[in-house]
């Protein structure tokens, strides 16, 4: 019968746009969070080669660790700054 339409199937059609638009949201947040690890990993990398620089005695050792322990940081900062502008 080709005079018979389905409201089903038009029902169906709308909600498979919607559920392919919420689908690519919820990739794009995946993205993001995975984004956060990272930026979280290379900051607690930061924070251990600045806790480890206080078992060395000489100054010269302390402080190359101490500026490694600061550029470390600076990329996780600069990272989670820069993400929100690419949202």
């Amino acid at each position: 019968m080709p005079e018979y339409r389905s409201t089903k199937r038009e029902e169906a059609k709308r909600l498979n746009v919607a559920a392919s638009a919420v689908f690519e949201k919820g990739t794009h947040a995946g993205g993001m969070g995975d984004r956060y690890v990272r930026i979280t990993c290379c900051w607690q990398r930061g924070l251990l080669v600045h806790r480890d620089r206080t078992a060395f005695r000489v100054t010269s050792v302390r402080t190359g660790l101490l500026i490694t322990a600061f550029l470390l940081l600076c990329i996780p900062v600069w990272n989670l700054f820069s993400c929100g502008a690419r949202q």
